[in-house]
């Protein structure tokens, strides 16, 4: 993947808006790859925070990854937007705020 997607213009464009990628040498860095259990390469793992959100195994097209990182994406954007805790005002003042309090 390093000689055909990774170089693919839309990757790089991709990632340089929605990612910080990071490779691993997974012989020279053992003790980086044994705790994320990579055990078939390639392996494309996606972490929100310090939890793993998903991983992708196996060569992919350019097309084939910017596909899965989309929905990844979407997957990722919309758990936020229900995690994220926001203020609700109470229904009756709402309805009373359209209507004219008395």
């Amino acid at each position: 993947m390093d000689e055909s997607t990774w170089n693919d213009p839309s990757v790089v464009t991709w990632v340089n808006q929605h990612a910080i990628a990071v490779q691993v040498d997974v012989d020279e860095q053992p003790r980086v790859a044994g705790p994320l259990e990579v055990t078939t390469l390639p392996a494309v793992l996606v972490f929100q925070g310090d939890r793993e959100v998903d991983r992708l195994v196996g060569y992919r097209t350019p097309a084939e990854l910017l596909s899965w990182l989309d929905r990844v994406r979407l997957r990722v954007e919309g758990d936020k937007r229900v995690t994220q805790p926001r203020t609700v005002r109470p229904a009756h003042e709402r309805i009373a705020n359209r209507v004219g309090s008395p």
